[in-house]
């Protein structure tokens, strides 16, 4: 497996993102390079879009856990305690992801993982698991907040 490491820098989020592009010695990068231009097209509506799901995220494990901190009122407010820490774009049966990593005040010890098909689809928004959807990404998990907007 080929590992390519680049940078980006979120104009949203106001901040630089390590992105890796892992290819597997058998596949063309071709593709997995389109999805990572896409990824420049990433804008306000983009992220906007994700506000409901990391808000049922936050509320959910509020609620389970019995935690009463941080106090997030609105789910417009959600990326201030957010961060995207690093961007893997890979391939898994002939389709395409993005992967995003990182960590939210809400959920210290098990983070955030935001997974993206290569049609921009979001198929995943909840805690790290290392794309755990891979079973069946049209039927991910439980603990995917995704589900909660169907």
């Amino acid at each position: 497996m080929k590992i390519k490491k680049q940078s980006w820098y979120s104009e949203f989020l106001g901040y630089e993102i390590e992105v890796n592009l892992r290819v597997d010695e058998d596949e063309s990068a071709e593709k997995l390079v389109q999805l990572l231009a896409s990824i420049e097209e990433w804008d306000v509506s983009f992220f906007g879009n994700l506000e409901p799901m990391l808000y049922s995220y936050y509320k959910e494990t509020l609620l389970c856990c019995g935690e009463t901190e941080p106090v997030i009122d609105s789910q417009d407010k959600i990326w201030k305690y957010v961060r995207v820490s690093e961007l893997q774009i890979f391939s898994h049966h002939s389709r395409s992801y993005v992967m995003a990593c990182g960590s939210c005040d809400w959920e210290e010890e098990h983070g955030l993982e935001i997974d993206i098909d290569e049609f921009g689809k979001v198929v995943y928004v909840g805690s790290f698991i290392g794309n755990g959807f891979r079973a069946n990404p049209d039927n991910p998990e439980y603990g995917n907040f995704v589900l909660s907007r169907s």
